[in-house]
C-alpha cells in the first residue's frame, strides 16, 4: 500500500506492485477543493505534467508521477450525508476501507465492494472496482453525483441520470 509518509521529502513514488516507478520533482497534499484547483492551474501555466497517485494500487503506470504527484490523502472522509435518499458524499481520497465504518454510524451501507479494500473511492471508481453477483454493477454504478478539477483547475459537477429500461420482446414476421 501506498504512503503518503513515506513520499513526502523525498523524489521517489512506487506503485503497490513495485512494479512501475517515477521520480515526481514535487509532491504536492490539497486539503480542499480551492486548493486542489491552484495546484492544478499553477501546474498547468508552468506546462507540467500531474498524476494524481491515490493508493497508487494499479499495475498499470496510469498513476505514475513523472512531474507533479498530487495525493488526496487530506481529501478523505464524510462531507455529508443525506438520511433521507440514503446518499452519502465522499472525499476521492477516502479508503474504501474507512467508508463501511462511517456508513455503519447512520445505519447504511455499500450495496456491492471490491475485496481489496487499500484503495481510494476515486481510484476504485475510475478503474471498473467491483464485487460480485451477476445482478450487482461495479463500484460506479452507485455514483449519483461526482465533482471533478480539470486539466485548467476549473471545478465541475455531474449528476447522473437515471435511465429506465424495459425489455420488449417483438415477434417477426418474413
Amino acid at each position: 500500500m501506498f504512503f503518503v509518509k513515506d513520499s513526502v521529502g523525498t523524489s521517489k513514488w512506487q506503485n503497490w506492485a513495485g512494479n512501475v516507478k517515477g521520480e515526481p520533482s514535487q509532491t504536492l497534499l490539497p486539503r480542499d477543493v480551492k486548493q486542489l484547483s491552484n495546484l492544478i492551474w499553477n501546474s498547468q501555466k508552468q506546462h507540467k505534467t500531474i498524476r494524481v497517485t491515490g493508493a497508487a494500487h494499479s499495475f498499470s503506470p496510469v498513476a505514475k508521477p513523472d512531474d507533479v504527484a498530487i495525493s488526496l490523502h487530506h481529501m478523505r472522509g464524510l462531507i455529508e450525508i443525506d438520511q433521507e435518499t440514503n446518499e452519502a458524499t465522499f472525499w476521492a481520497g477516502t479508503y474504501l476501507y474507512e467508508i463501511g465504518p462511517i456508513l455503519e454510524q447512520f445505519g447504511l451501507a455499500l450495496e456491492n465492494m471490491g475485496d481489496i479494500q487499500q484503495q481510494t473511492i476515486a481510484g476504485a471508481i475510475s478503474t471498473g472496482t467491483h464485487g460480485t453477483g451477476v445482478t450487482l454493477g461495479s463500484l460506479s454504478s452507485q455514483i449519483v453525483k461526482w465533482g471533478f478539477v480539470d486539466g485548467l483547475g476549473n471545478y465541475h459537477e455531474h449528476e447522473v441520470m437515471t435511465i429506465y429500461l424495459e425489455l420488449y420482446t417483438f415477434h417477426l414476421d418474413f
